[in-house]
């Protein structure tokens, strides 16, 4: 993303962008709707280019590495959309259910009626931009979308949803892994490890993709105490970034109100 020298903004029923200097213009959604007589953007579901585009609490948002969409974390109508960045076109990738904003944790296809989240926050993507990380934080659950066909071999099919880890209520592998309110997400250089801020469980978790290994390499215990991996103390952990050489992962702790670095 920093290549784009663009910082993408996720407002209430919005997705806006700012640039380099400062200029905010709006990309998609925030039509206004009237409420006693003031102006307010519209909070909704639809699909569509611009301002005729619905989002409601968009929680999220990240551009894929070529530069040309936006993913957007859509947390109350519990979908992932995409935003073609040239034209504002909205369309939803994933998330389903027989109303508007259903949700559920079972997987499925794109928005077919099976395929559910619940409140996703969070995502990551992958460098070839084929493979979004979902941190599907009411169920408790990372999940896995095919953002677009590419050199993925996993599936042919753009949209589908597959749960990597959490909802256990344990730790370990896979599905057994058991999290609490997983928000913020980060891959490392070669994708093949995504970092989890556990937020309720004041921890940064550690997930080995190919096995679905779940590990923590710091924090379990609510507190403000620096130290090595479970002898740190973390308040809240709620975002994730890694620096741009890959050797550092900051975290952003809610609760704590501080800025941490885990090197």
């Amino acid at each position: 993303m920093w290549c784009l020298l663009l910082l993408y903004l996720t407002l209430s029923g919005v997705q806006a962008y700012a640039s380099v200097s400062g200029v905010v213009s709006t990309l998609a959604g925030g039509g206004n709707t009237t409420l006693l007589g003031e102006d307010y953007p519209a909070s909704g579901f639809a699909d569509g280019t611009g301002e005729l585009a619905q989002f409601s609490s968009p929680a999220g948002a990240l551009v894929s590495y070529q530069g040309t969409k936006v993913y957007v974390a859509d947390a109350s109508n519990n979908k992932i959309r995409t935003v073609v960045v040239s034209t504002g076109a909205v369309t939803t990738l994933a998330g389903g259910g027989k109303d508007l904003s259903e949700s559920g944790h079972t997987d499925g296809t794109g928005t077919d009626y099976g395929n559910l989240f619940h409140h996703p926050s969070a995502l990551a993507i992958t460098q070839t931009s084929n493979i979004l990380y979902v941190a599907d934080t009411l169920n408790n659950k990372i999940r896995k979308v095919i953002a677009q066909i590419g050199l993925t071999t996993e599936s042919s099919t753009v949209g589908v949803t597959t749960s990597l880890v959490g909802g256990g209520s344990t730790g370990g592998t896979g599905t057994y892994a058991g999290f609490n309110g997983p928000y913020g997400l980060a891959l490392n250089a070669d994708d093949t490890v995504l970092y989890v801020a556990d937020y309720g469980n004041h921890m940064v978790r550690k997930v080995t993709i190919a096995t679905s290994i779940v590990v923590t390499m710091c924090g379990g215990v609510e507190g403000l105490a620096d130290g090595i991996g479970t002898a740190a103390e973390m308040g809240g952990p709620s975002g994730l970034v890694m620096s741009a050489d890959f050797t550092m992962l900051y975290v952003a702790e809610a609760t704590s109100n501080r800025v941490r670095a885990l090197g």
